[in-house]
């Protein structure tokens, strides 16, 4: 069954005359004859009754005539919408974004492209960067926010470097270690350690505990989050101190100060397909901009 014989067979359930409905549709009337004919073949009934003069619906036909509609209504609304997705008015981007970036990056830019992609979505998941660039081999996501070093050795998938970061210690106030300028990371060996949990974050998780033996110890975790904000707010109630990285929004509970000895740093990037469409492009284009800004 194909689009063309059902058109055929609505026009002529309307206009009720062979040669007429020919004329309308562009085609000779021994092709008309051919569209109904291998339609009744097709579905096994017979869907006008014929004589010399009269063309009218047979029983069958009147109840095949309304869903035969929808189906060509539905078709037309797929071919705008598919013309609408290829000029980039409507549909959606999917963005990703790992726990430890900053939320105020990702909201930036996704209120820069509501601006000039007004009708495209922006649906956003969060997830470690793992699983977000999985998702985009998938093609479950187009677009994510993740840690750079992950997507070292990824085929099919890009990764531009967004900015580089030092990671800093969130401390309470109050704290002694807040009178400090900066803080070595052997003076964190008796601290309560909160830190993202490393299913979520193992990159970010792995260089904390590395720089942690670096300096001589190893953490007394006090408890495993699910991201950085949970942990600057526990940090910030005084039950522990927190390492993240240092474009992690604080709230006005906590400090943070550079570590040091070693120095730490941590890449964030933007990660999309090698095959990505034109709105994705725009897209990671933008992420560039705001986060240069």
């Amino acid at each position: 069954m194909d689009l063309r014989t059902l058109r055929s067979f609505v026009a002529l359930a309307r206009m009720a005359h062979f040669t007429r409905t020919a004329a309308e549709l562009g085609i000779a009337q021994p092709a008309l004859s051919k569209h109904i004919q291998s339609l009744e073949d097709e579905l096994g009934v017979r869907l006008f009754d014929r004589t010399r003069r009269v063309v009218r619906l047979s029983r069958a036909g009147q109840q095949l005539l309304g869903p035969a509609q929808q189906v060509l209504a539905a078709a037309e609304r797929l071919r705008e919408l598919a013309s609408r997705v290829r000029d980039g008015l409507s549909g959606e981007v999917r963005v990703g974004v790992t726990p430890t970036a900053p939320t105020s990056l990702l909201a930036d830019v996704v209120a820069a492209f509501r601006r000039t992609h007004p009708k495209l979505m922006c649906r956003a998941t969060q997830a470690s960067s793992e699983d977000l660039l999985d998702g985009i081999d998938r093609g479950t996501i187009d677009v994510a926010l993740v840690r750079r070093e992950t997507a070292t050795g990824r085929t099919g998938i890009l990764c531009a470097p967004i900015f580089e970061e030092r990671m800093v210690v969130a401390l309470p106030r109050r704290h002694v270690l807040a009178r400090r300028r900066a803080v070595p990371w052997r003076l964190l060996a008796g601290e309560s350690l909160l830190m993202v949990r490393r299913e979520a974050a193992p990159i970010v998780y792995d260089q904390i505990l590395a720089a942690c033996h670096t300096a001589g110890f190893s953490p007394r975790l006090a408890q495993e989050l699910h991201d950085v904000h949970a942990a600057m707010a526990i940090a910030g109630a005084g039950l522990g101190v927190a390492v993240v990285p240092a474009s992690t929004k604080r709230p006005a509970t906590v400090v943070t100060r550079p570590l040091t000895d070693p120095i730490v740093t941590t890449a964030l990037g933007v990660a999309w397909s090698t095959g990505a469409e034109a709105d994705v492009e725009d897209f990671v284009a933008l992420m560039k901009s705001v986060a240069g800004r």
